[in-house]
Formats: structure tokens, C-alpha cells, sequence
């Protein structure tokens, strides 16, 4: 009897548990990638989409190509090829969305009734959930003292190193390749690396020549000053281990270092909340007055398409539009206008997110929201309100970045540009550019007044 390996969400053969386990096994392990229409239909955008079928082309190079790809319900596929195969050990990574965790329960009982032994030997993250709690076992709400346990347990893990050599074999079946909607799939050829060296090298420039001054660059939207390396991480094309370990004694200040923990605690509180990608953790705010109706629809339109008047919102929409990506900083300021500028839901911006993100995961997409939002573990306070135009003066004085994606400020020269930025909206020059839909002072009062609308239902003290 074989083993095998279930490639889920860690689509390489480096720093990889479950490989090692499967070769530790004796015999050249099976490997398996199943495309679940679940999983597609619940999580997927269409430029995610494209870089699942580059990752799995590059992981099959990788495993010499030996990759089966089946299609169809995860524990029925997976009992057909264990059974083909004469599979009597199966090994794989955990997740932590509510999807993922049934379809594991799902393939572990069927598997297990048909005697097949499943291991779930990893996870996405860097440190084990259980491994970070308070001293009576509770989990922490709050990040700063999460941190300072985690790190302990961080500075404590090794990569996984594989043997010198190894080998795997091809599936017994007639047909080892069935992509089902992935076939039509043109794959990713964008400006994120899907290829291991390729993500090993951006990696190892990041460590080199950005990380030392990370802290005053991360913040500048026009600037290389980030890892960029999320989109790997989502798919599991590189492990955070491999990151940290890479990374942490030439991290000043731990400050990169503390954003691996952050993902990590974003997944462990999804892991211990499932029902947060639709309710609040603090659960006062799901009283919170949210504008409905034609308006707020519009709004969201507009925010949605780049077309709200403030050119750091825009340019970040239309950057996810265009790229499948946005860059963090963006991100918070984006978020805040939705949701205390438009007093529109938090999750309305989520969903949008996730269907256009290329590094979308549930886990770091929901928490971000709800920080965003005031309501989650261990958020921003609600009245703390990004002011999108002083965030243009500050992180994109120059306009580099959004002339890069609002081609219609493209004219303005320097002293022009200095002046449309400091300029309030009816001085602006708006006849190619949107007028701002909303007023930022207004609606900055607006929303604060609602958030003292919940002391008098008796949320607040």
C-alpha cells in the first residue's frame, strides 16, 4: 500500500510537511490537486482564478510531472483515486474557512470508513493557533500580547528540509488530467511570480534591499517598498516559515516580521469565529445605520469603478480592477472612505474584495474589514477616519502612483498637480475628473454621529 499527497492551499514541494511525511513513508509518493466546484464557486475571482492554473502547472513541473488533477466533490474524487491507486495513507494541510473545514471532515470520514489513514501534518500559517493562547488556554482578542507569545513559538520553527533525492509516481487512472473549468483558464502571466525561483528571488531582494528600511517605505503606494509576496502566500507557492526564517534577523524593529503575525492572528480568529465573514465579532455594531437605497447603490458603484472624486480611492479601485491587486496602504484608505465616508456595509467592500483580489483569502480579507470597520478583534476605533486627500499629501505627494491609474490627472505638471491635490473640490478643475461624490467633513460628523446612535440603544457606555 502507497501514500499520497492532497495539494490544497501549499502548491509546492520546498517547506512542504506533508511531502516530507509522504516520502518519510518509503515508497515514491502518489500526488493529487482536486478541483472542487465548491471551492470555485465560494472563493474564486477570475484572475485568482489564472494564477491557481500557473500554480499548479509550476507545481507539477516540480513534481516531474507526476500531478493528477481531478475534478468534482473533494471526497468522492478522492476516494476513487486512493482506491485506484491502493492508497493506504493520505497526507495534506489544514485551512481555516468554514468551507475548508467541511470539506476536510468530509474526505477524512469517507476515507477513514473505506480504511484509509489521513493526516493532516501543516497549515497556511506560521505558528500552530494552539501554541499562542493566555495562560488559562484562552485564545488572545487582542493583537500586541498575541504578538509577544507568538514570536516565542515563531523563533522556534525550522523549514522543513526534504531529502537530497526524491521521487513521486503517476496516478493509475485513465485520465490524470481533468482541469474541468480550469481548462479553458488562460494562465497567469502577470507582474506577481508564480514560478518557485522567480518567488525565491523576490524574496531574497526584499531581504536585501528593502527590508532595512521597511518601515519608511511601506507606506508609499508608487514605491517598491513591500514583499509583495502575498499572492505566493495565498496559494501556498511559498511557506511564511521560509519567509521568516529569511527575514527576521534583519528586520528592524520586527516590523515585516510583525505583518506574518498579523496573517496568522487574522487566521487563527476566522479559525475560532467562523461565522465572521458575515457577522461582527463586536457585536454592537451590527446595529450600526447603514445607508440602503438608490443613493447608496450609486455610491457603491462609483467607489467601486474609481469614480468617487477622491484620486486615492480611485486609483486604488481602479488598481484592483486593473492588477488584481491594491496596495496596503490604499487598502485602509479605500475601506475607510467606504465605510464612514458612504456609511455603507463593511462587508459589501469585502465581497468586492474577494472577487477581484488576486491575493484575496478569507482569513486577512475579513479581519482587514473589520478593523477597517471598528467591529473586529482588536480594530481600529470607529472614529478614527482616514482623510483621503491628507493621505494623497502624505503618501503620494508627487502623484506618481495615481497617474499611473487616473490617466486623466496624466496632464497635470508638477506645480499643477501641487495645486489640484490642495485644492478643495469646487476649485478643482473637474472636467475629466469626476467631482467628489460626497463631502469628507460632512460625512466624517455623519459618521461619528451613528456611532453615538448605539449608546442610546445601550451598546456603548
Amino acid at each position: 500500500m502507497g501514500s499520497a499527497i492532497w495539494f490544497r492551499r501549499d502548491l509546492r514541494v520546498s517547506d512542504n510537511k506533508a511531502v516530507l511525511r509522504a516520502l518519510q513513508c518509503g515508497e515514491k509518493p502518489f500526488c493529487v490537486f482536486v478541483v472542487d466546484p465548491k471551492v470555485l464557486s465560494a472563493s474564486s475571482s477570475a484572475i485568482r482564478t489564472s494564477y491557481l492554473k500557473a500554480a499548479l502547472e509550476e507545481l507539477n513541473e516540480e513534481l516531474d510531472d507526476n500531478l493528477t488533477l481531478m475534478f468534482g466533490d473533494s471526497a468522492v474524487q478522492l476516494a476513487r483515486f486512493v482506491t485506484e491507486n491502493g492508497i493506504s495513507d493520505l497526507y495534506c494541510s489544514r485551512d481555516v474557512t468554514p468551507l475548508s473545514r467541511l470539506i476536510e471532515s468530509q474526505v477524512a470520514e469517507m476515507l477513514r470508513s473505506m480504511g484509509v489513514r489521513v493526516h493532516f501534518v501543516d497549515t497556511p500559517y506560521l505558528v500552530d493557533f494552539d501554541k499562542v493562547l493566555k495562560e488559562d488556554g484562552s485564545p488572545f482578542r487582542v493583537f500586541t500580547p498575541y504578538f509577544k507569545t507568538w514570536i516565542k513559538s515563531a523563533l522556534a520553527v525550522e523549514v522543513v528540509r526534504l531529502p537530497r533525492r526524491y521521487e513521486f509516481q503517476s496516478a493509475k487512472l485513465a485520465e490524470r488530467r481533468n482541469w474541468g473549468p480550469l481548462d479553458k483558464v488562460v494562465s497567469y502571466s502577470g507582474q506577481f511570480a508564480t514560478s518557485s525561483a522567480e518567488i525565491i528571488a523576490r524574496l531574497d531582494h526584499f531581504a536585501d534591499e528593502i527590508l532595512p528600511n521597511y518601515s519608511e517605505l511601506r507606506n508609499f503606494p508608487s514605491i517598491d517598498g513591500t514583499s509583495r509576496l502575498s499572492v505566493a502566500l495565498k496559494f501556498g507557492r511559498i511557506h511564511p516559515r521560509t519567509i521568516f526564517k529569511r527575514v527576521v534577523d534583519f528586520d528592524p524593529g520586527l516590523r515585516f516580521t510583525s505583518e506574518l503575525c498579523w496573517r496568522d492572528f487574522f487566521g487563527s480568529v476566522l479559525y475560532r469565529n467562523p461565522d465572521s465573514p458575515k457577522v461582527a465579532l463586536d457585536a454592537k455594531y451590527d446595529a450600526m445605520r447603514w445607508d440602503t437605497g438608490p443613493i447608496a447603490k450609486s455610491r457603491l458603484q462609483a467607489w467601486k469603478s474609481g469614480q468617487t472624486g477622491y484620486p486615492l480611492v480611485d486609483a486604488g479601485m481602479r488598481e484592483l480592477l486593473e492588477t488584481g491587486y491594491m496596495h496596503n496602504r490604499v487598502r485602509m484608505v479605500v475601506g475607510s472612505f467606504l465605510v464612514k465616508d458612504l456609511h455603507l456595509d463593511w462587508r459589501l467592500g469585502a465581497r468586492h474584495f474577494m472577487s477581484h483580489l488576486l491575493d484575496g483569502d478569507v482569513a486577512s480579507n475579513i479581519g482587514s474589514w473589520q478593523w477597517i470597520a471598528g467591529c473586529g478583534s482588536d480594530s481600529a476605533p470607529f472614529f478614527r477616519i482616514f482623510n483621503p486627500t491628507l493621505q494623497l499629501q502624505k503618501f503620494d505627494p508627487e502623484g506618481d502612483y495615481l497617474r499611473r491609474f487616473i490617466p486623466e490627472l496624466g496632464h497635470l505638471d508638477k506645480k499643477a498637480w501641487a495645486s489640484f491635490i490642495r485644492a478643495d473640490s469646487a476649485q478643482q478643475d473637474r472636467r475629466l475628473y469626476p467631482r467628489q461624490i460626497v463631502d469628507h467633513n460632512r460625512e466624517r460628523r455623519e459618521a461619528l454621529l451613528r456611532l453615538s446612535e448605539l449608546s442610546t440603544i445601550g451598546f456603548v457606555n
